[in-house]
């Protein structure tokens, strides 16, 4: 009789029966000290390993799916099902706190086990756990309730760190376009063809130049003032105060580069360095602008004199009023 044939034959008959490999238990006793064997053996593989998989075992995977959640109701073994490249895995509770270590800079329990529904039982067991390793102390940070989102302090840090960064970008940005707008003001004036630039154009001019002067002082102080207030706040997140700091910068090992200055942040310093140079273009405006009308009029009652012309090209390079 073919096997598939038997198997029928005896199901046909309402005979139990368990199947280990190629041998067939038919004695009920013999049947749960197969089944005991089995799960003593899924106890002890939970203890050193971090996933069980069903197919490794010589028994149908149904059936080791069916003895792990005998032993989950017997709390006996904690862990989640969970179906990876269409193989079935039973990661223990060893496997899933390995799974928040590896991934301690941030992760979500949905990100732990991508494309799952996680049940309510099983968030519970992930919150079981990852308690447990907060209690350890081998997770270190702040834990969202709502999205089960765990973002370590070095990601806060980051974050908050970012945020600073984008602020200060956002003001230095902002003081630009002031600038830009009055120098093309001033541009507009200074780079006319052929035309007389009148008295009042020229009060148009100085107004301008005066009222940025009034005001980048300002703008100059309150962003030197963000970047101490930023620099002191996240050398003190690192455990450092910014004399500590300025004393590990004269020391000659490296451990400084692992600290983050906001201050020594090559992005705030080039923000700064473009905010400087629009200062230094408007304070150059002050000085040369009359030099500029002056060529400009020499060069309207004499068209061809060469060295006004080389002399006033060279200007308005200078200025930034011609590329």
């Amino acid at each position: 009789m073919e096997y598939d044939l038997f198997i029928k034959f005896i199901n046909d008959l309402q005979i139990n029966f368990f199947r280990k490999g190629d041998v067939l238990i038919l004695n009920p006793d013999k049947i749960e000290e197969a089944k005991n064997k089995i799960k003593i053996n899924l106890i002890e593989n939970s203890k050193t390993e971090n996933y069980i998989s069903l197919g490794n075992f010589d028994i149908n995977s149904i059936i080791i799916e069916n003895l792990i959640n005998e032993l989950k109701k017997e709390k006996k073994l904690k862990g989640i099902f969970y179906r990876e490249n269409e193989e079935l895995l039973f990661f223990t509770e060893k496997g899933i706190r390995n799974l928040m270590l590896e991934n301690s800079f941030l992760f979500s329990f949905d990100d732990l086990f991508y494309e799952k529904d996680l049940s309510q039982e099983e968030i519970s067991l992930l919150t079981e756990i990852f308690n447990e390793l907060v209690k350890e102390k081998k997770l270190v940070g702040n834990f969202d309730q709502e999205s089960l989102t765990f973002s370590s302090k070095d990601v806060i840090f980051a974050k908050d760190y970012n945020s600073s960064l984008f602020e200060f970008e956002r003001n230095v940005n902002s003081y630009i376009q002031k600038f830009n707008l009055e120098f093309l003001k001033i541009k507009k004036i200074l780079t006319k063809q052929n035309e007389t630039i009148f008295p009042q154009e020229i009060k148009i001019i100085q107004d301008t130049i005066d009222r940025i002067n009034s005001k980048y002082i300002f703008w100059r102080e309150s962003l030197e003032a963000f970047i101490l207030r930023a620099n002191a706040t996240f050398l003190k997140k690192q455990g450092l105060s910014v004399k500590k700091y300025k004393k590990l910068k004269q020391e000659p090992f490296e451990v400084k580069n692992d600290i983050k200055s906001f201050e020594d942040d090559l992005e705030v310093s080039g923000l700064m360095v473009e905010f400087n140079n629009w200062v230094k273009l408007f304070n150059e405006l002050e000085l040369k602008y009359p030099n500029v009308i002056y060529y400009q009029k020499r060069l309207i009652s004499n068209p061809k004199d060469k060295n006004s012309s080389k002399n006033f090209n060279d200007l308005l390079i200078s200025l930034n009023l011609k590329s």
